[in-house]
């Protein structure tokens, strides 16, 4: 079984729930109803703990949908690092994320609550602008009709 490395991360970790398994020595991650998943990570410097928030799938966006929503998420990171930090952007596997991170030292369940709580909201919005700017679920459908009189 795995063990965290990191004595305050394993105590900040317990506070939230005694029974979170570690995912590794420096990771755990949380998985909401709406399926935002969290991974909470140990900065390497260990005095810091970060919150990825995996929003939506953005693999199947090309093109001018797909400039769209990178332009967005470049205004929305100007202005997050103006008020209560956090960044937005596409993984590797295409996947729009967004980060945010606080201090591990007195970090309790009561304060990462409250953290995690504006990074909640904050994806749950990125999520529905990337919908927004994709036309997901617009309900556009379209039928071919069949050529009168055969190809031509």
């Amino acid at each position: 079984m795995i063990e965290f490395a990191n004595a305050d991360f394993a105590r900040f970790a317990c506070a939230l729930d005694e029974g979170i398994v570690p995912s590794s020595s420096n990771a755990f991650e949380l998985v909401f109803d709406d399926d935002l998943t969290v991974a909470v990570v140990l900065h390497p410097n260990q005095k810091r703990v970060l919150s990825e928030l995996f929003v939506c799938d953005a693999a199947r966006l090309t093109g001018p949908m797909r400039r769209a929503v990178v332009h967005a998420l470049l205004a929305m990171n100007h202005v997050g690092l103006l008020g209560r930090r956090f960044v937005c952007g596409l993984d590797s596997r295409s996947f729009v994320t967004l980060v945010g991170e606080i201090g591990l030292e007195d970090l309790d369940a009561i304060k990462y609550a409250n953290h995690l709580n504006y990074l909640l909201r904050q994806a749950r919005r990125v999520r529905e602008l990337v919908r927004n700017l994709s036309m997901q679920g617009a309900g556009f459908s379209f039928a071919l009709q069949p050529a009168v009189g055969g190809a031509q």
